[in-house]
């Protein structure tokens, strides 16, 4: 995880060890990310949200809440 990353609640996100997440990203609570999950920088995932292994996010994206990928 790059700086500025903000994790607006980390006793409730669950992110995976091996996990990128790219600067001014924002992850909402309630949040699993897996295993081998890359997300680009300046994204917001949204609330109650599941990232299944090998994700690729790009920069920019918002993820709305309750989603399942």
């Amino acid at each position: 995880i790059n700086g500025g990353v903000t994790i607006e609640n980390v006793n409730d996100t669950y992110i995976y060890d091996d996990v990128e997440i790219g600067q001014d990203t924002v992850i909402r609570p309630k949040t699993v990310i897996k295993s081998g999950v890359k997300i680009g920088r300046d994204c917001i995932i949204g609330y109650n949200v599941y990232i299944s292994e090998n994700t690729i996010i790009e920069d920019g994206t918002v993820i709305e809440d309750n989603t399942i990928m």
